[in-house]
């Protein structure tokens, strides 16, 4: 077994018959599966050698996503046929963590550790109330935004919207990838249009005109807001921050001029929605939907109340229900 005969040998007086043998080449196999499958992972490597020879064979290292978890060395003496030498993997996997970087928010998960041949669930921020999600980072301060060749992120207003999705890498790195989520505080800005093209409006004192405006929430989300704010001269704006999400009530407050019309049209802008405008003759007062990052342009036809209050524009910031002035600036 294992050896040819190759030729008789005389040898003396007599006759002796020596035989000589060479062993035959046998061969062997070397394959890669996965750990309790019958999937493999590298294509057989089939070798030949002579029979009884003593092999050593070495998992490989170079299986993308796996690693070794049987014997990463292996001798044996080749005694058979096709005898087989077999190594065993598992997936690497993959931790990821998501935290809050900048601003106020929960998250639906801190973390999950995910095996490289598998999706990673993800995680969908959730803002405080007063607050908006604005985006993913990979760092704790938010400045570098998550880019789309490692990370998806949904941008539908109807979906779950923020929901990040970790793309996996082709090598499981040694430490976990992290991900930072940034809040910031809602914004509604208000701004004056004072005058349109093709009507008669006063032009004196233009940039002393001014209009204060009455926000007063109208559904249980938004119902502990009440607020004014006075914008004060043409294309003026003021901001309030930390408004919280929903339905509100504008009313605009002041003695109109006799002379003219109270014609007023809304233009409210809110990011990745469609611009809606409002429009209401002869009436000061509408309603709107807040979506957390809104501009609301008034526009006054002519229109001159006699209303008064310091010039300029400024920011509002809403902590706990409390209004005060945060800076002061200027279109």
């Amino acid at each position: 077994m294992g050896a040819t005969l190759l030729k008789p040998l005389e040898q003396g007086g007599g006759t002796t018959l020596i035989l000589y043998y060479d062993r035959q080449p046998y061969t062997y196999t070397v394959d890669y599966y996965k750990r309790g499958t019958m999937e493999k992972l590298k294509d057989t490597e089939t070798k030949t050698v002579p029979f009884g020879t003593e092999v050593t064979e070495n998992a490989a290292n170079d299986i993308a996503g796996y690693h070794v978890v049987s014997e990463s060395s292996v001798t044996v003496k080749i005694t058979n046929q096709n005898q087989p030498i077999i190594f065993y993997y598992d997936a690497d996997d993959i931790s990821y963590v998501y935290s809050v970087g900048v601003g106020k928010g929960v998250l639906s998960s801190y973390g999950e550790k995910v095996s490289i041949v598998k999706d990673p669930a993800g995680c969908i921020p959730q803002p405080n109330n007063g607050y908006i999600f604005a985006g993913w980072y990979t760092d704790p301060t938010c400045q570098t935004s998550v880019t789309s060749d490692i990370a998806t992120v949904v941008t539908d207003p109807g979906g779950n919207y923020g929901k990040i999705i970790p793309k996996k890498p082709t090598v499981a790195p040694d430490s976990p990838i992290y991900f930072y989520a940034k809040f910031v505080p809602t914004r509604l800005t208000i701004q004056n249009s004072i005058g349109s093209s093709g009507m008669t409006f006063d032009p004196v004192n233009t940039s002393e005109q001014g209009f204060i405006y009455h926000i007063v929430g109208t559904e249980p989300a938004t119902d502990a807001v009440d607020v004014r704010v006075a914008v004060i001269g043409n294309q003026m704006t003021q901001t309030i921050l930390g408004l919280p999400l929903g339905n509100y009530q504008v009313t605009v407050e002041g003695e109109w001029s006799w002379r003219y019309k109270t014609v007023v049209k809304a233009c409210i802008e809110s990011k990745d929605r469609d611009t809606k405008v409002i429009e209401k003759p002869d009436k000061m007062k509408w309603e709107f939907q807040f979506y957390g990052e809104d501009l609301m342009i008034t526009t006054y036809p002519g229109a001159q109340p006699d209303i008064t209050g310091e010039a300029g524009g400024g920011t509002y910031f809403i902590t706990d229900n409390a209004y005060s002035t945060q800076s002061s600036t200027t279109p």
